[in-house]
């Protein structure tokens, strides 16, 4: 796929993809993810419409990223606002949240699967985040009626799943080449 059997930006925003998610693992360390996640999000979309070339999806896995990673992020970061500006409750307003990391997560899926079957087979394995995307999944009945952030604890069997594909997406990354 690339002249340079490489895409080091798509690998570099899947490590501080891992990063993000070690960080998430601690109550304390947590907090640091809100500085990790907005670069790893803005690496990945940079690698991801790098390989635009190759293939019309990755740039749109790249779009859309650019669309619904601010609405995630941001959504958590201004939460209490949104809740009194939308005058949303705060279970269904997490939960479209979460719901919109899901729908960018999926797509990077196909996009894991798309670059195993047409460069390197590592990217297979990166396709393991379905388990925690699924772990996620399962608990969006419970986070629309939640009225705490602690209902976010529920969802911490998801973070070894992301964890492990966030590491092997990386090494694939560094690892795409020709087909």
């Amino acid at each position: 796929m690339s002249d340079k059997g490489s895409n080091p930006i798509l690998g570099l925003g899947f490590i501080f993809s891992a990063i993000t998610m070690a960080l998430l693992f601690g109550i304390t360390t947590s907090i640091f993810a809100f500085l990790t996640y907005p670069i790893s999000v803005i690496l990945r979309i940079i690698g991801w419409i790098k390989l635009r070339q190759y293939k019309t999806l990755y740039l749109i896995i790249g779009v859309m990223i650019i669309i619904l990673s601010p609405i995630y992020y941001l959504g958590f970061l201004m939460m209490e606002t949104w809740v009194n500006l939308l005058g949303i409750a705060f279970g269904p307003l997490l939960g479209m949240l979460i719901s919109v990391w899901i729908i960018y997560s999926i797509f990077e899926a196909i996009g894991y699967f798309s670059l195993g079957k047409e460069s390197t087979r590592l990217f297979y394995g990166a396709l393991i985040s379905l388990v925690g995307i699924l772990i996620v999944v399962i608990h969006i009945p419970t986070i629309l009626v939640s009225k705490s952030i602690n209902i976010l604890l529920k969802l911490y069997p998801a973070l070894p799943f992301l964890l492990i594909s966030s590491i092997i997406a990386a090494i694939s990354s560094f690892k795409i080449s020709k087909s």
